[in-house]
């Protein structure tokens, strides 16, 4: 039996995490014109990044951290996508990841990479209780980002992603891949606009992958809501994998998405959010300043709003 030639993606969304990009995710591939992998953070770049650094923390890494692990494991993902003009997956953490951009540019060259960006202050917060959700964090928010500021957290639980302000240096993280990649085949958004707008974010992202910008997705559902329960009895069903697990045992595979958003929606009333001390916002948002300013001058866009206290 003649070997099917491999197809390869020619897009990936590198993040932020907590920024929509499960939202995205799924909105992307509703496009007709648009294949994205069933599975949400195959974190392959990541990996194979890693797996070469002696010093890095692949060692203590979970599978469910990185499923996917071989280059041929991951272009099985694509088995199906020939037909499709964009072919692409989803994987926050590449952002912020040492040695993906390099990965990147050795395994998919013409790929183009979407990014899109959060304050990065809501963005640390917003993961914290995302974590805290699914039972993987037991600090305070501001023990958890003392400990980071001091370097004293441990940086090998959940590959990283308990560390929240590194993920936040939008600049610092851009720019290894302005370096690696043309500028013409990288687009940022903002998660302001995706708030506002996300008809119009979605019609950008189309047109910079090549499709039909014209399609309409179903954009009623957020995905992926944060918070901490209301009750501690329900804390177990409101974690990410019991609802992933609860919408996906739909034997029909078509109402899967349906069911998701149902699911979705419970869990959302059933998740609230605490605020933030004012006074320690503030303080972190002095910490991603510099940052912040190279970013506007990077994208040409006014983030005076993000330094707001």
């Amino acid at each position: 039996m003649r070997k099917m030639p491999s197809v390869l993606p020619n897009f990936l969304v590198i993040g932020a995490g907590k920024a929509g990009t499960t939202s995205l995710h799924r909105w992307l591939g509703a496009h007709p014109q648009v294949f994205v992998t069933a599975l949400k953070e195959t974190n392959y770049f990541a990996y194979a990044a890693h797996a070469l650094d002696p010093a890095g923390c692949i060692s203590t890494a979970s599978k469910p951290a990185f499923p996917i692990r071989g280059w041929d494991e991951y272009l099985t993902l694509f088995r199906r996508a020939a037909s499709f003009d964009a072919r692409g997956e989803v994987s926050p953490a590449y952002l912020a990841w040492p040695g993906v951009p390099e990965r990147i540019a050795e395994r998919i060259p013409g790929a183009r990479l979407v990014a899109i960006l959060r304050h990065p202050v809501d963005r640390a917060y917003s993961s914290f209780l995302m974590h805290s959700r699914d039972g993987r964090e037991k600090r305070s928010f501001e023990e958890a980002v003392r400990q980071e500021i001091d370097e004293t957290a441990d940086l090998t639980l959940a590959y990283g992603q308990l560390n929240y302000l590194r993920i936040g240096l939008y600049d610092q993280h851009l720019s290894r891949f302005f370096r690696r990649v043309d500028a013409a085949r990288i687009h940022v958004e903002l998660y302001d606009d995706l708030v506002s707008n996300p008809a119009g974010l979605l019609r950008r992202i189309y047109r910079f992958l090549g499709v039909d910008e014209t399609f309409v997705a179903d954009l009623s559902t957020r995905l992926n809501p944060s918070g901490v329960p209301r009750s501690r009895l329900l804390a177990p069903l409101l974690r990410k994998s019991r609802v992933s697990n609860l919408a996906r045992a739909f034997p029909v595979r078509a109402i899967v998405p349906r069911a998701e958003r149902i699911v979705d929606r419970w869990r959302a009333r059933h998740l609230v959010k605490p605020p933030l001390d004012p006074a320690l916002r503030a303080a972190l948002i002095t910490r991603f300043s510099d940052d912040v300013r190279r970013l506007e001058i990077r994208l040409g866009r006014d983030l005076s709003a993000w330094l707001e206290g």
